[in-house]
């Protein structure tokens, strides 16, 4: 175990692009966080936490703490995408790793958009 820690934190080290862009989706995770920090506020009332154009209703409501979902959503991508990019190098697919990284950048910044919108929808009604 120590073995496999040691080559992976190896292999993020060695390569600047892949420790770039894994800082990169740390950092608008950050972004993210502090953003449902600052912006989701406990209610009584059921809020806002869902938007569909496929479902009866285009609203979905819940709890306020179910907007929480999109901090889970983004920590859920990081750890997972920096992961299999970490095995994708390893496996010498470097530009395959570089391009899932990016991907997730890509997907971090449409859940910041859509969290956003979504909250201020919630803090209306």
């Amino acid at each position: 175990m120590k073995q496999v820690i040691t080559t992976t934190l190896k292999t993020i080290s060695g390569d600047r692009w892949l420790l770039g862009l894994t800082m990169l989706n740390s950092l608008l995770l950050l972004i993210l966080l502090v953003m449902l920090a600052m912006t989701i506020r406990p209610n009584e009332t059921q809020v806002i936490t869902r938007y569909s154009s496929y479902g009866v209703a285009s609203f979905y409501r819940g709890q306020w703490y179910a907007l929480w979902n999109y901090g889970l959503l983004g920590l859920m991508l990081l750890v997972g995408h920096v992961a299999l990019s970490v095995k994708l190098m390893i496996l010498k697919r470097r530009s395959l790793a570089l391009s899932l990284l990016w991907l997730t950048a890509g997907l971090f910044v449409m859940v910041i958009l859509v969290a956003r919108s979504v909250i201020k929808i919630a803090a209306l009604g």
